[in-house]
């Protein structure tokens, strides 16, 4: 009678102490993202692709709010991911000065190298500051590459 409980017993503790290892991981991954977003409120810099048709691929993202502060544009995105901190670039493609107001075409490159699905929401900050003369000059409308969502930028005369 007593090896019949504990044939019972111990198949259901392993089974506690999977589900508390799986479960816990899901949770881990949380907080390695939410402490990533209390660290990242520095401005990531633009880089100025050298050939235009150079599209650097990553993960896929949507973008939810901008909200600008000083030179910085903090956007808000989603995108999966969850078990480690992707690594961030901005990619200036392109400006076009016509049609009025100039147009800059950039791309937010988010690492795909995170195997995890899980959506999480991020806040990414953008230093504009090399745009700013075409700012000054009109304004100038921000397109992120495969995304709806734009952003004019445009600051007052000197």
């Amino acid at each position: 009678m007593k090896s019949s409980k504990s044939r019972y017993l111990i198949p259901g503790i392993m089974g506690l102490i999977c589900a508390s290892f799986i479960f816990g991981n899901c949770s881990g991954s949380k907080k390695l993202v939410d402490s990533q977003n209390d660290s990242s409120d520095s401005c990531l810099s633009l880089n100025i692709s050298d050939n235009k048709d150079d599209k650097i691929s990553g993960r896929a993202y949507n973008i939810i709010s901008f909200d600008l502060l000083g030179n910085c544009l903090h956007t808000v995105v989603m995108y999966s991911g969850g078990c480690s901190i992707p690594q961030k670039k901005v990619n200036l493609i392109k400006i076009e000065n016509e049609p009025y107001p100039k147009q800059a075409l950039i791309d937010l490159v988010i690492s795909d190298d995170d195997a995890c699905r899980e959506m999480i929401t991020d806040s990414i900050s953008i230093d504009l500051s090399y745009l700013n003369a075409m700012a000054r000059d009109g304004g100038i409308l921000i397109r992120f590459d495969g995304q709806q969502k734009d952003f004019f930028y445009a600051l007052p005369l000197k």
